[in-house]
């Protein structure tokens, strides 16, 4: 995932890509487990989110200190509790600076026993853009962004049905966030006001009204959207 979109932002104009590795403190392949191994390593890591956050506040404040940034040009993503460790770092910037971060991009961000951590809202930022794909399992059920897309639904993806049952449940799913974030760089993705409800897995993209979704979403767009696409791989 993570080199994936490096390259991806780095072919799409002139600018620096940094990609955070946490390594052991994100519980690496222990993740891919079996289901009780994999819960309980998790459980683990969530005490790992705030001071992994914290770290990455501190690099960007070097950089902006050292003026070779500035605080509302950051974008960061993280998917599932790397959309966390985002919210983390965009709120300890926040704390030391009085800025905001830019722009923090949740991909499906992490649901369960998030309770008593620092999750992803958008007050840490100018603007938060959320793209649900496990809504309810592995994914948060909060519309905590300024804009919140539900992809296929939200809730289970193209190409996942049978995955998403064997090994870690929903997993597939899950994933398929930054898969669709990535195929947006060249799809251009129209998402449609929801309208009744927006996890509709097979609501047609048809609207008058219709905004990009994805690197180019404008930061003044606002609300809860639906898009369609197929698998990904």
């Amino acid at each position: 995932m993570s080199v994936s979109l490096k390259n991806a932002y780095a072919s799409a104009g002139d600018m620096n890509v940094f990609v955070l590795d946490w390594g052991r403190l994100s519980g690496g392949e222990i993740m891919l487990g079996n289901t009780i191994r994999t819960m309980s390593a998790y459980r683990a890591v969530l005490s790992n989110v705030a001071p992994v956050g914290r770290r990455v506040a501190e690099f960007l404040s070097f950089l902006r200190d050292s003026k070779h940034i500035n605080f509302y040009d950051v974008t960061i993503v993280g998917e599932s509790l790397g959309a966390h460790v985002a919210a983390n770092a965009a709120q300890a910037v926040k704390i030391v600076s009085g800025e905001k971060i830019g722009r923090v991009v949740g991909l499906d961000p992490a649901g369960p026993f998030t309770q008593n951590i620092k999750t992803l809202h958008k007050q840490d930022a100018y603007f938060v853009d959320i793209y649900h794909t496990n809504w309810g399992l592995l994914g948060t059920t909060s519309d905590a962004g300024h804009v919140n897309v539900y992809v296929n639904g939200g809730t289970s993806q193209p190409g996942c049905l049978q995955a998403d049952f064997t090994g870690l449940m929903g997993f597939c799913s899950h994933s398929y966030s930054w898969r669709f974030f990535l195929a947006a760089f060249d799809k251009g993705y129209v998402a449609c006001p929801c309208s009744i409800a927006c996890k509709c897995p097979r609501c047609e993209n048809i609207c008058a009204n219709g905004i990009i979704v994805g690197p180019n979403i404008s930061r003044r767009t606002r609300g809860l959207y639906y898009v369609r696409s197929g698998p990904l791989a």
